[in-house]
């Protein structure tokens, strides 16, 4: 064998050794890429378990406030059905006030009817919680994997409240 071809089998062989080392580290940086994501994956599906469980409370406050208000609004209509026939001056302050009152349960009410509608889109539609997950563990991906390969970031949009309304295009 001559002196070239001897040179040339060593130089395959470093290459093909240098080869197996790339694919090798390839192979070990996607090992630990895939921890890292089944390890968000998994505080994803706890953090969603953990928003389902949370709803059940909120619902029934929710509906306690509901019926606090309808209470209320029983009473302002007894009051200003009673204070109805005083035509004093304290009769009309309190008809005055009582206004007032209804102004700010009708103000509460439609609070109340906003949070409901929410969790009511969380609840019925459990996709709207699952689609803001998505969005959230992406960004995050996309921010790591530029973190790791030493790239700047372009401004982003931040991720919309959960049931917000998306638009199509």
């Amino acid at each position: 064998m001559s002196l070239t071809s001897s040179r040339f089998l060593r130089a395959l062989r470093d290459l093909l050794i240098a080869m197996i080392n790339a694919t090798l580290i390839l192979v070990a940086l996607c090992l630990f890429l895939g921890l890292r994501l089944s390890d968000r994956v998994e505080r994803v599906a706890t953090g969603i378990a953990q928003s389902v469980v949370s709803l059940d409370p909120l619902r029934d406050d929710v509906q306690g406030m509901t019926d606090e208000i309808s209470a209320l609004r029983a009473d302002l209509a007894g009051f200003r059905e009673a204070s109805g026939a005083v035509t004093s001056e304290a009769g009309q302050a309190l008809q005055v006030r009582l206004g007032a009152m209804e102004a700010r349960l009708d103000s509460v009410g439609t609070r109340v009817d906003t949070v409901r509608e929410r969790l009511q889109s969380v609840e019925f539609d459990p996709e709207a919680l699952v689609d803001h997950a998505i969005q959230t563990a992406s960004a995050e991906v996309v921010r790591a994997a530029g973190m790791l390969s030493g790239c700047e970031m372009p401004s982003e949009a931040p991720v919309p409240p959960i049931g917000a309304v998306q638009d199509s295009e």
